[in-house]
């Protein structure tokens, strides 16, 4: 149902279904000032880029599943509040949120229940991301590296991959 997070406070949907795609990634510690991880988050409503994000994370992250896991946690969020906004001045959506990430081990353990994570930061993330798909705010994909429109934003690419991400 594409009204599934819609309220009767809002306006009734009209118009054409709009999809919403986010692309998600981080960089593991590269900074060698403070080792912390930059996560890139990329966003688009249908083919038009609506959001980009580059950001430090606010803790050093001890593994790139981490970093990841902390960088999906955001693209989550950012799903939830989306879908929320457009739903709120009356844009109809196709249906959940797509949410692309490119580490293999974030997006199995955030698609498989059951996770024994013994951090708390991290076991936060991970039910924020498992709710999220839960309640069919967005929908996980794994996309490989080469195809993820938000590795330039978590690091400095070479001419040829950065183009090649960016449609050239």
């Amino acid at each position: 149902d594409v009204h599934m997070h819609w309220s009767s406070k809002w306006p009734m949907p009209k118009g054409r279904p709009v999809q919403i795609t986010i692309f998600v990634d981080a960089d593991h510690g590269t900074n060698t000032a403070d080792r912390r991880s930059i996560t890139g988050i990329v966003s688009f409503l249908d083919n038009t880029l609506y959001k980009w994000k580059s950001k430090r994370q606010g803790s050093v992250a001890e593994s790139t599943y981490a970093a990841e896991l902390m960088a999906l946690r955001d693209a989550a969020q950012h799903a939830i509040e989306l879908t929320h906004m457009l739903n709120s001045i009356g844009v109809p959506l196709a249906g959940p949120a797509w949410i692309f990430v490119d580490n293999n081990s974030a997006f199995l353990n955030t698609t498989i229940a059951g996770s024994d994570l013994k951090k708390k930061h991290l076991s936060i993330a991970y039910h924020i991301v498992r709710e999220g798909q839960a309640a069919l705010y967005f929908l996980l994909f794994k996309v490989p590296s080469e195809m993820n429109p938000a590795d330039p934003n978590t690091k400095a690419l070479t001419g040829v991959k950065f183009w090649t991400l960016n449609g050239y």
